[in-house]
C-alpha cells in the first residue's frame, strides 16, 4: 500500500479516475464480480470490499482488469493498485504493476503507466 500526505477531496479522486476510464465499484454484501473478455473467452474477477476504501477498475490490455483501492483519512491518501486474477473461483491473486513485464503480462505495463500518471496527479495537487 502506498501512503501519501495530501489535501484532496474524494470527489477530486473520483473525477481523475473517471477521466482515465475507470468505473467506481458498487459492492453488494461486501463483494462484486466483474465479468470481462480475456483473450480466449469470458472470465470474471471477484472483488471484496475493504472498509473505508473506494474501489475503481477498468479493463486493460487483453481484457485484464486494473484495480485501485483508495482511502483518504485525515489528510493521508492510502491506495493499493493491482491486476486481480481469480484462481479456481476462490483464490484471489493481486499482481503488482511492472515497468517491463514479460510475455502475456503486458497489461502490467499499462497499469504501471497509469500508476505513474496517478502519482504525478497527486504531486500536482499537493504542491
Amino acid at each position: 500500500m502506498q501512503r501519501i500526505n495530501v489535501n484532496i477531496a474524494s470527489s477530486t479522486i473520483l473525477k481523475w479516475f473517471r477521466r482515465q476510464g475507470f468505473t467506481k465499484v458498487e459492492y453488494e454484501n461486501g463483494k462484486t464480480y466483474i465479468a470481462h473478455y480475456w483473450e480466449v473467452g469470458y472470465t470474471s474477477v471477484k472483488l471484496v470490499e475493504k472498509p473505508g476504501f473506494d474501489t475503481y477498475y477498468k479493463e486493460g490490455f487483453g481484457g485484464a482488469v486494473i484495480v485501485y483501492d483508495v482511502s483518504i483519512l485525515d489528510g493521508v491518501l492510502v491506495y493499493e493498485c493491482y491486476c486481480p486474477i481469480w484462481l479456481s473461483g476462490f483464490w484471489l491473486i493481486k499482481l503488482r504493476f511492472r515497468k517491463n513485464p514479460i510475455g502475456i503480462f503486458k497489461y502490467l505495463k499499462e497499469g504501471f503507466a497509469i500508476e505513474e500518471q496517478f502519482s504525478s496527479f497527486l504531486k500536482s495537487v499537493s504542491s
